[in-house]
């Protein structure tokens, strides 16, 4: 990629910021773009928006986020045949919290190691179970298992009896 392409961003990313803009004009968001990354695979767009009703953008749990990120996905794909998985950040709000789910996870993980007795966390959505199955698979003789029907599911972190967690 040249100098200019970096600066100017790609043909992708022009699409994206246009489709983005105007989603959140029509619903009265004038978000600002602070630039975009890649973040488990997918392009994440990260925004700000200074104003004070950024609870009601990003709305409880990240429910409204998620669901602007699906439709833009959506419009992208059938506008443009972009297949971009794209996430939305505002106020960096997904970054906070996948480090509060790391965390929650490593307490858990810590805490079954320490007792070899079950934890079960809350109902999470497929993200955010991802976060947490990926965290703890790197610890030794911690395993996880969702468990429920449905989008929110309950993980069950359990002690392994060897290494892998098997």
């Amino acid at each position: 990629m040249s100098l200019l392409q970096k600066l100017m961003g790609t043909d992708e990313d022009s699409k994206i910021k246009k489709t983005v803009k105007s989603v959140f004009k029509q619903i009265g968001f004038d978000v600002k773009y602070e630039g975009f990354d890649e973040y488990h695979n997918r392009k994440r767009l990260n925004l700000s928006y200074e104003k004070d009703d950024v609870n009601v953008l990003v709305g409880k749990n990240g429910k409204n986020i998620m669901a602007l990120e699906f439709l833009i996905n959506i419009m992208l794909k059938n506008r443009y045949s972009l297949e971009s998985h794209l996430m939305l950040d505002v106020n960096q709000y997904r970054k906070n919290k996948d480090v509060f789910l790391k965390d929650i996870a490593l307490k858990a993980g810590e805490e079954v190691l320490k007792t070899r007795k079950d934890v079960i966390l809350k109902p999470l959505n497929p993200y955010e179970r991802k976060i947490v199955h990926t965290t703890l698979k790197k610890i030794k003789y911690v395993r996880t298992k969702s468990l429920g029907k449905g989008e929110l599911k309950k993980i069950l972190v359990s002690y392994a009896h060897d290494e892998q967690g098997i």
